[in-house]
């Protein structure tokens, strides 16, 4: 019997998820230890639950990216982030990125939500 390995960050790429977020509640699943999450064009508030793999190792990296629409949307950071992490309150047509490291329990931030591209 033949067992399928996934080869994962460093020695292999990072899981990334492009979503164009839509609304209500989303639960990626993280099961990488580099995942980046980027979020396009959300249609009204997101509440943002992870789905964490057992595989999943204290150390893991997880960055989250947003690039909101004219009309800002905000980012409720649910299941699978430790209680401290900020939400995101959004802000028309800015790009906000937070990076967080797996707890073993829970991601953690590291960063605050960072604006990438300021609003006109």
């Amino acid at each position: 019997m033949t067992t399928a390995t996934t080869i994962k960050w460093p020695f292999g790429v990072a899981d990334y998820q492009l979503v164009n977020a839509g609304t209500g509640t989303l639960t990626p699943v993280i099961t990488n230890s580099k995942t980046i999450l980027k979020y396009t064009a959300p249609a009204g508030a997101v509440t943002l639950n992870l789905s964490i793999d057992s595989e999943v190792k204290a150390g893991s990296e997880l960055i989250i990216y947003v690039d909101q629409t004219t009309t800002g949307r905000d980012f409720t950071l649910g299941t699978g982030f430790d209680a401290e992490v900020p939400d995101l309150t959004g802000v028309a047509s800015d790009s906000d990125v937070i990076i967080l490291v797996y707890d073993g329990t829970a991601f953690l931030a590291v960063s605050t939500w960072q604006k990438v591209v300021d609003a006109p």
